[in-house]
């Protein structure tokens, strides 16, 4: 990173492209025309034998022809995933052992990349591609929230309608939640919601529990078992007065909160406030536990800084954080905060002062941390970017970061005190034309991949390939690709008869 906080230089952190090689440039003064096929077989041949020259394992040199002949197919050294969506990718969701990728689009397809199932051909494909919510008027409907059960058994699928869908890791569809009645009904008391759903999140203990929020102003807790006949629990966001209807936009559980003794979850809605709320105790209007306007009048120094009353209120990602552990053991317990994305700006709650005092005010307990992140959504996630709870990561528009332009996504750790957060990577991942839409990474590892879906309908992987002994589930993936048996042939030679059509495509692509 340059030594100016507002732009950095890219190449500072891209991996330099390699020079020509002898063997490229060879094959580019061949006859005929040298195709992609030829340029993958070319580099990955000359990466084995550089490898092997310089005394590096068969396991590095398996890595490096790897990096080389995917190399064609990245943005500042990052691997494509080349799905077929044709929309936006609106959401990402990997299982906790990082070897199962879901990517939900606009288009109403949902791809997955199961990492243990072999390739069958050479072509780089989605191990199966769902459509969950077909509608007989409109067609497919865009899947706009997934998420993964605690253990990765299932996931949640949600789309622009008011039903989520349950499907199986291995891509079996479980069924739909409960359809929410209509007519004048104590929104609270339906089956299911009455209106789209807009988010979706895992329960932190309970891997049979989810929950879902909408445009009926509800938060739903669902039971894996139960969930086709109604939900287990529901709060109405806001005042919960029946002519007061938020559209939730984002919702998580809480698992340090008050010591984790409760199961308190919290909901980010249209008006701008975050409330928390205690499953464990009945619902009433108004009853949440806490209630933080993020957009409430803040005072710098002197001087009093109005809000905006015409200024649209949206509560993007909501992502529960924990100071990194401190070094000295006798040190104070690490900050505790709830990480909120407003905007174009990332701020905190602290939840140690929100315990302790519950009727807190925003200025109190509100802080804001990053800022200059463009969005192309009204709602940003931030989801976590390690093993612990001090690492997030978020993404932007195409507008960029620091200005250079092109999709980025930023990490940060959160470490209390002043500043509260550090950056520790910034990432292109996208053209200058591109959005990145969401972000999701591989928690099971320290060195695992992170994952952005783009406005291209393409999936970009940040630290796809290793030079360990360790590759990560995608590489290891990518070499159970098998080999084109027509590039070994002799000049002359005939290629062997394919045992059917399906065979003779396969081998196309």
């Amino acid at each position: 990173m340059s030594d100016s906080d507002d732009e950095y230089d890219p190449a500072e952190i891209a991996v330099p492209a390699p020079a020509p090689t002898p063997a490229v440039e060879a094959a580019a003064e061949k006859a005929g025309p040298l195709c992609r096929a030829d340029l993958f077989s070319i580099s990955a041949s000359h990466a084995a034998e550089s490898t092997l020259a310089s005394g590096l394992s068969p396991a590095a040199s398996r890595n490096a022809a790897a990096q080389d002949a995917h190399r064609d197919e990245s943005i500042d050294d990052n691997y494509r995933l080349l799905s077929g969506i044709k929309g936006r990718i609106r959401c990402l969701a990997l299982n906790p052992a990082g070897t199962t990728l879901c990517a939900g689009s606009e288009d109403g397809q949902l791809c997955m990349w199961d990492f243990n199932v072999p390739l069958k051909s050479h072509r780089v494909a989605p191990t199966r591609v769902l459509t969950p919510f077909v509608n007989r008027i409109s067609g497919l409907q865009p899947i706009i929230a997934l998420t993964f059960a605690k253990d990765g058994s299932f996931f949640v699928a949600c789309q622009d309608g008011d039903s989520p869908a349950l499907v199986r890791a291995s891509g079996e569809q479980l069924g739909y939640c409960a359809m929410g009645e209509r007519g004048l009904l104590d929104v609270v008391q339906c089956r299911g919601h009455r209106a789209p759903v807009t988010c979706a999140a895992a329960h932190h203990r309970d891997a049979a529990v989810f929950l879902t929020g909408g445009q009926d102003g509800t938060v739903r807790l669902w039971n894996h078992n139960t969930f086709t006949h109604r939900s287990v629990y529901a709060i109405k966001h806001g005042s919960g007065q029946l002519t007061d209807t938020h559209v939730v936009e984002s919702v998580t559980t809480l698992q340090h909160f008050r010591s984790g003794q409760a199961d308190i979850f919290a909901s980010g809605g249209q008006d701008g406030c975050v409330q928390l709320w205690d499953s464990r105790v009945k619902y009433r209007p108004g009853g949440a536990l806490a209630t933080v306007d993020m957009f409430a009048a803040a005072s710098n120094g002197n001087k009093r800084v109005e809000a905006d009353v015409f200024a649209e209120k949206h509560v993007g990602g909501l992502l529960e954080m924990q100071a990194a552990s401190p070094s000295s053991p006798a040190a104070s317990p690490p900050d505790h905060s709830l990480a909120v994305r407003v905007g174009s700006v990332i701020k905190t709650i602290d939840l140690r002062k929100l315990s302790s005092s519950l009727g807190a005010s925003a200025s109190a307990v509100v802080q804001e941390v990053a800022s200059g992140l463009p969005f192309a959504l009204d709602t940003t996630c931030l989801v976590l970017g390690g093993r612990d709870l001090s690492s997030m990561l978020t993404c932007t528009s195409r507008a960029g970061y620091q200005n250079v332009t092109g999709g980025h996504v930023v990490q940060y750790t959160y470490r209390g005190g002043v500043p509260p957060c550090d950056r520790t990577m910034i990432w292109r991942a996208g053209k200058p034309e591109e959005d990145v839409l969401c972000v999701c990474a591989d928690r099971s590892r320290p060195d695992g991949c992170v994952y952005g879906g783009l406005s291209s309908g393409e999936v970009v992987v940040r630290n796809a390939f290793t030079t360990g002994k360790d590759p990560q589930p995608i590489e290891a993936w990518l070499q159970t690709r098998p080999k084109r048996e027509w590039r070994d042939r002799a000049p002359g030679e005939k290629a062997r008869r394919a045992d059917d059509d399906a065979q003779l495509l396969a081998g196309l692509f």
